[in-house]
């Protein structure tokens, strides 16, 4: 495989990966203790799976944003 090298480029973040850092911090199970992280990820893959379009088009928006910002910066 390739090895990344030291100064790779930053990546924008994704829709999801924002929606993630968002509500990594409300999720609790079932008993309202705090999940392991594997099972955090998979509640919050679950939450954003049940999105409505206008959660997710809000987050896409600032994904642009994001890439925007990025691709601003490079030049």
């Amino acid at each position: 495989g390739r090895k990344r090298r030291a100064g790779s480029a930053p990546r924008a973040k994704t829709a999801y990966m924002l929606f993630c850092m968002d509500n990594r911090k409300n999720v609790a199970t079932d008993d309202g203790s705090k999940p392991s992280f594997g099972e955090t990820t998979k509640l919050l893959a679950k939450m954003w799976k049940s999105c409505d379009a206008e959660t997710r088009s809000a987050y896409d928006e600032r994904a642009a944003a994001e890439k925007e910002k990025l691709v601003a910066n490079k030049t």
